[in-house]
């Protein structure tokens, strides 16, 4: 390897690699500020590593059975991470997410997620997506999810974060009495609102799915979860009694396809 590919490989911010029949991906280090990389369509089997800078990246249409292909544990040292696309695979399990392997290793499994796409796989079930308590947008168009219940996990990222809230005030109040007893001090204790935190889901794509045919499927989603915006890229209306009529022109997942003016390279 030449001095100067490195550098130039040093310099380039997002990189696609789109169906080079890829099986390995490892010696990434030397794009130390790559922050998307595209890697769909390739028969993917194991990712080795991955630069600590990257914030987006996509794994559609590889050929994945599973999410250990995806080495989790790598993912999880990646703080910068908010989207991840591994649509139309053949996805069924997404324990591997939930960071259940990891417990005691001291891994914050995928906990800055705020994009997911799992579009065109087999999912029945969406328990191995608690942990994501910061996930704004998720794509499960075209699964396997039948009841409103199979999505009801969804909701307790959310209350989660509510009990964390609840008890970081607790703790909070608590060292503020401690440190400025009521006798002594006359100022009013400020305590963060409720309303500044906004990380529970917001937009939500099941369109494809069997319960999205069912009767009072709109009504029973929103009611499952209060927080969303966009259902099937549709707003729904306050209250959660239905949507409107007007088909939100941008796709759910923009977040991911959004194009910025960055340093680009293509290899075919």
């Amino acid at each position: 390897t030449h001095t100067g590919d490195i550098l130039h490989a040093s310099s380039i911010g997002s990189l696609t690699l789109a169906h080079n029949l890829l099986a390995f991906v490892d010696g990434m280090s030397v794009f130390s500020h790559l922050h998307t990389l595209d890697l769909s369509g390739n028969p993917l089997e194991e990712i080795a590593a991955l630069p600590p800078t990257l914030t987006t990246l996509c794994a559609a249409d590889c050929g994945l059975v599973d999410c250990h292909a995806l080495n989790v544990p790598m993912l999880s040292d990646l703080p910068g991470l908010t989207c991840l696309d591994i649509s139309r695979n053949a996805i069924s399990d997404l324990t591997p997410l939930s960071g259940e392997e990891l417990k005691g290793r001291g891994y914050k499994v995928l906990t800055g997620l705020l994009v997911l796409n799992l579009a065109h796989n087999r999912i029945a079930y969406v328990d191995g997506l608690d942990n994501l308590k910061m996930l704004e947008s998720l794509d499960l168009r075209a699964n396997c999810l039948r009841r409103s219940e199979d999505i009801r996990l969804l909701r307790y990222c959310l209350i989660i974060l509510i009990i964390l809230l609840l008890l970081f005030l607790l703790l909070l109040l608590l060292l503020l009495l401690s440190v400025c007893p009521p006798a002594v001090s006359t100022n009013t204790i400020q305590h963060p609102s409720t309303h500044s935190f906004h990380t529970h889901l917001k937009h939500l794509a099941l369109v494809g799915n069997p319960l999205s045919r069912a009767k009072g499927y709109v009504w029973s989603t929103s009611h499952l979860l209060p927080s969303l915006r966009l259902l099937d890229e549709e707003h729904v209306l306050k209250g959660g009694t239905g949507m409107m009529n007007a088909t939100v022109k941008n796709s759910i997942m923009a977040d991911m396809t959004t194009s910025r003016s960055r340093p680009h390279l293509d290899i075919t």
